[in-house]
């Protein structure tokens, strides 16, 4: 797999384990991830409003939070919805 595929395959499983309600898949998909990231050798640093992807010690993917464009109760509210920037 070529690091862009596998960003956005880690990508969609993130979200994927995201959204679930259930916990029996939650668990699955937490061990399919744990899985993929020791198969290719994929580091997953987290710093709350963004999560770096690194292979090899290169950084190949960055994953933004995105929040909403107008304040409810004094403060921006987060989204759903996650921003996927594939990096050098």
């Amino acid at each position: 797999m070529t690091k862009e595929e596998i960003a956005k395959t880690y990508f969609k499983m993130a979200t994927k384990i995201q959204n679930e309600k259930q916990f029996n898949r939650k668990v699955e998909l937490n061990c399919k991830i744990h899985t993929f990231k020791k198969e290719h050798d994929l580091i997953v640093k987290t710093n709350d409003p963004t999560t770096k992807l690194f292979v090899g010690g290169d950084r190949i993917a960055t994953i933004h939070k995105q929040y909403a464009s107008k304040k409810i109760n004094g403060e921006y509210r987060e989204l759903k919805k996650k921003l996927l920037v594939m990096g050098e």
